[in-house]
């Protein structure tokens, strides 16, 4: 967890995904500037992001001298995996940070998808997420083997979208469900406790079941957080 305190804030965030970062800060509620430098397997990088009550305001991310703003840093940074990386957080008033047109109207996108009734449209999209995360109707914490998750997930999206953050010694990451159907995930996989090697991508059913197959018995602290669309429509959001 992310101790949000008055002025910068320094913080070593070493072997861990910018998306958990960003979920934290978006419970958290959290109004300011993020800036994280370090290195990923994809390169060194600098992510610059303003977050207004933990939602994306603004983004740059520079990765081995390419750059990307607005949605596309987002959904880039939600996938990146910090192997050695510092973050600094600045809290501040919302009408210092600067607004990306484009991240605005992400949420009115998001209103949009709610209207025509298309959770899978926003289960896919990392920025979109946050949003579902933040007005999730219920979470439920759950722990045991792999396969043993997998099938609660199912269970539990039978009338409702679910996003899952799952943690255990082989694998981390995110998966969502929606009528009981496996609907996109994205793991980091270890190929050895403590290791620092990994694979990071971003997953189909069929990729699904061979990580299944492979590790079953893999022990995991799951957070599920349930959607209820309907709830979603009255808060107006």
């Amino acid at each position: 967890m992310i101790k949000v305190r008055k002025g910068w804030a320094d913080v070593n965030i070493k072997g861990r995904f910018l998306r958990d970062i960003l979920l934290d800060l978006n419970l958290k509620s959290f109004t300011g500037r993020l800036c994280v430098k370090g290195k990923a397997p994809e390169g060194y990088l600098t992510l610059r992001i303003h977050l207004i009550n933990g939602l994306p305001a603004y983004c740059l991310l520079n990765i081995e001298g390419g750059v990307l703003t607005g949605d596309k840093c987002i959904e880039l940074a939600s996938t990146l995996f910090c192997i050695d990386c510092g973050l600094k957080l600045e809290p501040d008033i919302a009408s210092n940070l600067i607004m990306d047109e484009v991240l605005v109207s992400a949420f009115r996108d998001f209103n949009e998808l709610l209207r025509e009734q298309q959770p899978i449209l926003l289960l896919k999209n990392p920025l979109l997420q946050l949003y579902m995360t933040r007005y999730s109707d219920t979470t439920k914490v759950m722990h045991g083997s792999l396969c043993t998750i997998i099938r609660e997930l199912e269970s539990l999206s039978r009338d409702k979208p679910v996003l899952a953050v799952i943690k255990g010694n082989l694998l981390t990451g995110t998966l969502a469900y929606y009528l009981s159907r496996f609907i996109y995930g994205l793991l980091t996989l270890y190929k050895s406790e403590g290791t620092e090697r990994h694979s990071i991508r971003v997953i189909n059913e069929r990729d699904l079941n061979k990580i299944i197959n492979t590790y079953c018995y893999e022990v995991l602290d799951c957070t599920v957080y349930l959607i209820d669309v309907r709830k979603l429509k009255k808060l107006g959001v």
